[in-house]
């Protein structure tokens, strides 16, 4: 009997095992697949560009098109009114004639080159002085950055008044140490750093508040490391604070550079882009060129020269200035 439940446990065993063998040997079944409906998956393709849709028309309707219409007018003359003809590159050859033209290319240059590392230098510096604990800083804030909430054309006038040369602020406050009036917009040497001048007052809060938030986002432990290894404060500011603020220092430097070379509102409110020609700027060229001679070609040839220098200016700063600073 032993024998025998021997033999059958064996002959079980080996039956196992052959077909454990032959399951495994055999194909595994296809996987079987569901299939969505046709209209749940044009809607789930369909679905994120319909969310998109509303902005894509905005861009494309107030923006891309008017790019577009641009471009084609630099390659058209005469008037909106007449009716406008197709004149080849004649605005361009006009342009690089057009004496007025670079003399307003100049003062904009003139004025950017003078406010963006001013209102940068001014920005860090009132950052850097209320980032500690002094009193009344929420006051300080928002008092500097009231300007900028402020219209552009109410600070000109605001400041239209202060300079004036019979009576104005300023004059009476530097007659005081016996100076002369002067006419602050009315000599060609003086109307650009007025302007400057202004946006500095107008630009300082809006600065101070990027630069702030940069300081306040640098963790603690990097400046208790600089104290270990006997970094002074001003030390510990330029060898970790500035260099930490690099993209925020980048980020400001290409809006301020976009921004100002479109410089338009506060010298047709406060001179007209007098005297003379000495505080005309491109924007307010374009405009005259616009809707004052109504030469449409000249006016888009002019902006798209002028997007043009935008765009070079942005990229050459973000090929230069942007670096990753490591730790």
């Amino acid at each position: 009997m032993r024998c025998v439940s021997a033999r059958t446990l064996d002959e079980t065993n080996e039956v196992i095992v052959a077909q454990a063998t032959s399951a495994l040997s055999q194909p595994a079944p296809a996987p079987t697949t569901l299939t969505a409906p046709r209209s749940v998956r044009f809607r789930k393709i369909i679905g994120p560009y319909a969310f998109i849709l509303p902005k894509l028309l905005i861009f494309a309707v107030f923006m891309l098109y008017p790019l577009i219409r641009a471009g084609a007018l630099t390659f058209q003359g005469g008037a909106i009114l007449s009716g406008l003809k197709w004149v080849g590159f004649r605005n361009y050859e006009k342009i690089i004639h057009d004496e007025l033209f670079w003399t307003s290319l100049k003062n904009t240059v003139y004025y950017t080159v003078l406010v963006i590392p001013t209102v940068l230098i001014v920005g860090i510096g009132l950052a850097a002085l209320l980032n500690r604990p002094i009193r009344f800083r929420p006051l300080w804030i928002v008092l500097l950055i009231v300007p900028n909430v402020a219209s552009t054309v109410a600070a000109s006038v605001i400041w239209t008044y202060l300079l004036q040369t019979d009576g104005g602020v300023i004059n009476r406050i530097i007659g005081v140490f016996g100076i002369g009036p002067i006419n602050f917009l009315g000599t060609p040497e003086y109307v650009i750093p007025v302007f400057v001048a202004l946006e500095v007052w107008r630009g300082a809060g809006f600065y101070m508040i990027l630069f702030l938030a940069a300081m306040q986002s640098i963790p603690k432990h990097l400046y208790d490391a600089a104290a270990i290894d006997g970094a002074t404060g001003f030390q510990a500011f330029r060898l970790v604070t500035l260099p930490l603020m690099r993209p925020t220092i980048l980020f400001a430097t290409v809006m301020a550079t976009i921004w100002n070379l479109q410089l338009f509102d506060s010298p047709y409110v406060m001179t007209k882009g007098g005297p003379g020609h000495a505080s005309t700027t491109v924007v307010m060229y374009i405009y005259q060129q616009a809707f004052r001679y109504d030469s449409m070609g000249l006016a888009a040839t002019m902006s798209v020269i002028l997007l043009l220098i935008i765009m070079t200016l942005a990229l050459l700063q973000l090929v230069i200035f942007r670096k990753e600073v490591q730790f």
